[in-house]
């Protein structure tokens, strides 16, 4: 989790623990989308980080990234 926060600049806003680790919620910058012509809906990505622990330690770097789905215009 560390690694990707470094690389994409991207941090958590929220998180929540699951029976196999941890789901971290990434929320990406708001994204203005035309539906239709004159119609601007603006947006953003959610990305939803599943983890499994790899240390005891609950840092950054003891999160291991498995999964990743995103959610709106990404």
């Amino acid at each position: 989790m560390a690694d990707f926060s470094r690389d994409t600049g991207l941090v958590p806003t929220d998180m929540y623990d699951t029976a196999a680790g941890r789901v971290f919620v990434v929320n990406g910058p708001a994204i203005g989308v035309a539906v239709a012509p004159g119609v601007l809906v603006s947006g953003g990505c959610r990305l939803l980080i599943e983890t499994i622990a790899t240390t005891s330690r609950s840092t950054a770097d003891a999160w291991q990234i498995t999964a990743i789905t995103a959610n709106g215009p990404c």
